[in-house]
């Protein structure tokens, strides 16, 4: 008999290495943890401390008829991405989870924050995510455990990216959209 099978199989080992994403926000420096919480409590989370934080994190994601509103205002990409992790069972890692979602074909839309001058190539678009918190970076299988709202390809790359199961709930996977191709007939005459 598989060693999978007589723990429950693949599916529910995978669950039980599934990071937590309370647990992780609470481990979190002041500073993220506030930008964190600010997304889940709204301005007011900037004058919590971190208890407090964690706690209005914690309701909020326990209400379902808020995550579904909250999932309801975010962006197509945003939605494409937590979508991807739910198809994934709710972690992949940072390389993988970029390349799947720029394979659906959609668009990012633009940065509305302050302009970067380094590039981080394909980790650009999920540090966006990243630095709201509404995904997180972590390495549960080294020393190095710590979560992470920032991914940088020069340094320690997080083993997976993951976000909370009631949030991945409450999305939908976004199709691929179509690929456009030009005619071949109309490549060959500009030859």
């Amino acid at each position: 008999m598989s060693a999978w099978r007589h723990r429950g199989g693949p599916h529910e080992a995978r669950e039980a290495l599934q990071p937590d994403y309370i647990s992780y926000v609470s481990k979190l420096g002041s500073a993220e943890l506030k930008r964190v919480a600010r997304l889940w409590a709204g301005p007011p989370a900037y004058q919590a401390n971190k208890d407090a934080c964690v706690a209005a994190i914690r309701a909020a994601l326990a209400d379902p008829e808020r995550v579904q509103a909250f999932v309801a205002q975010l962006s197509e990409f945003e939605r494409a991405v937590l979508g991807v992790l739910k198809a994934r069972g709710g972690s992949v890692p940072p390389g993988d989870l970029a390349s799947e979602v720029a394979a659906l074909g959609i668009e990012a839309p633009p940065s509305r924050g302050s302009i970067s001058y380094t590039s981080d190539g394909p980790f650009d678009l999920l540090n966006r995510l990243l630095e709201k918190g509404l995904i997180l970076a972590a390495s549960p299988s080294s020393t190095w455990d710590r979560p992470s709202l920032r991914l940088d390809s020069s340094l320690h790359v997080p083993d997976l990216v993951f976000t909370d199961r009631r949030l991945l709930a409450a999305v939908e996977a976004v199709r691929p959209r179509p690929l456009e191709l030009s005619s071949l007939a109309a490549v060959g005459a500009s030859w």
